[in-house]
């Protein structure tokens, strides 16, 4: 049995650690929060005088939507009814609020569950911390990047940046289809693998002297018989459609010699429909200043290949005609290997139509019906037609399970979280039940 001189003790031994944790929350740069099972907050350290302009107790009793616009409050309500329902812990979710004196403040919040010893929820324990300068430093940042990307896309001329470890940073339209690299594909790339050059003469590889340049910080001029290697065709063409000079191509994917078809006009060598398709796409790039993109097929010497073909705008003297760069990238392979898989997708998908006892049905990440099956219209009532594009808790659900489901189908599409085999009384059109098993 404790005595009363030891209890005393103890009692000031809990007090004193918990006046130095409250002091450490009350301290520190981030709101500490509490809330019951609900939402609705039990506790709210002193920072939220700082961050919205109301006191403590102006907060204890309202939920954490009170602090945000009606518009953002809608979407974070969908977010926690989520989190609450799985009862599990959130990180870094960023939200709008709203202070007291009508101007807006920019929130990450983290938190976590506590349970009873029953393992009964009993609410959540987070932190929230105001991020208002570094989303405005960053929409800055991102105004700048904007304005230097559409600097270098309006230049006529390839452009590549790197880091100091000589990886790509930045590819304008010209370079990407130059070099047949996307700047997605391209990103963290080393540059020895994006640009390749040779000697035009002797055929040898030349490194290109980046390391050098961030050394000295100066520039450096390749030689003028360097030789850019490219995996392709590649055309300067006048907005005419002439061809002023063709490089980086193997014979046997063009239509002619190179020499024959230098001077000579795309409508005089390829078929009307297709010279016509690319003489626009070469005037609309030079009308706008923009890259376009056309596929074609082309009919070689060895059989029928298809192209994607690729502009950019190239730099001119006045008086002379504009020109364009044309990249023709073969896609055959990828092209035969999309149909082949087109072929095999209505393959099994005329299979699922037709089995006549299992009931198949696909959903996008909103859960939306994208396909159904001859056995689900039987099963449940409702035509294919009926179904595309609505939500699967508004069709087959019973309002007693939506939420359930809604949670289970959510967290597969969103979190890959397995749902085990099992049963279930779903709902037919007509409102009657009928029992399934579903996999």
């Amino acid at each position: 049995m404790i005595s009363t001189t030891e209890l005393e003790t103890l009692l000031s031994t809990l007090h004193t650690s918990e006046e130095r944790y409250r002091n450490l929350v009350e301290l520190t740069s981030d709101w500490v929060w509490e809330s019951d099972p609900n939402g609705i907050y039990t506790y709210c350290s002193s920072k939220c005088i700082d961050l919205f302009g109301y006191q403590t107790e102006e907060l204890i009793g309202k939920t954490a939507f009170y602090l945000m616009p009606p518009e953002e409050a809608l979407r974070v309500e969908v977010l926690f009814q989520n989190i609450f329902l799985a009862q599990c812990s959130f990180n870094q979710l960023e939200h709008i609020n709203l202070h007291k004196e009508g101007h807006l403040v920019i929130m990450e919040t983290s938190g976590s569950p506590f349970f009873d010893e029953q393992g009964e929820l009993l609410g959540y324990r987070g932190i929230s911390r105001d991020i208002s300068a570094q989303v405005t430093a960053e929409k800055a940042l991102r105004r700048s990047e904007k304005k230097l990307e559409t600097t270098l896309n309006s230049i006529g001329d390839a452009v590549i940046a790197t880091d100091s470890q000589q990886r790509i940073t930045r590819m304008n339209p010209v370079a990407e289809n130059i070099t047949e690299w996307t700047l997605s594909e391209a990103l963290g790339q080393p540059i020895n693998k994006i640009l390749k050059f040779c000697h035009t003469e002797t055929a040898k590889a030349i490194n290109i002297p980046v390391a050098k340049v961030l050394k000295n910080n100066k520039v450096i001029h390749l030689c003028n018989s360097c030789s850019l290697i490219m995996p392709d065709i590649g055309f300067i063409l006048d907005e005419q459609g002439t061809y002023i000079d063709i490089y980086g191509a193997e014979q046997q994917l063009l239509i002619q010699d190179a020499k024959k078809l230098l001077h000579q006009n795309i409508m005089d060598i390829l078929p009307s429909p297709l010279a016509q398709q690319i003489i626009s796409t070469i005037q609309t790039t030079c009308y706008t200043n923009k890259p376009q993109t056309l596929e074609y097929e082309l009919e070689l010497t060895q059989g029928k290949y298809y192209f994607e073909g690729r502009t950019a705008p190239m730099q001119h003297k006045p008086g002379e005609l504009q020109r364009v760069i044309w990249i023709a990238r073969d896609i055959s392979t990828a092209k035969r290997t999309l149909k082949a898989l087109q072929t095999s997708e209505q393959r099994f998908r005329q299979i699922f139509e037709k089995m006549p006892n299992i009931a198949v049905q696909g959903y996008n990440h909103a859960r939306e019906v994208i396909f159904w099956n001859k056995t689900s219209e039987a099963i449940y009532g409702y035509t294919k037609e009926e179904v595309i594009g609505k939500k699967l808790e508004d069709l087959i659900i019973p309002p007693e399970l939506k939420d359930k489901v809604i949670t289970a189908t959510d967290n597969l599409l969103h979190y890959n979280s397995d749902i085990p085999a099992g049963e279930l009384r779903l709902q037919r059109k007509d409102g009657s039940h009928i029992p399934v098993r579903y996999n």
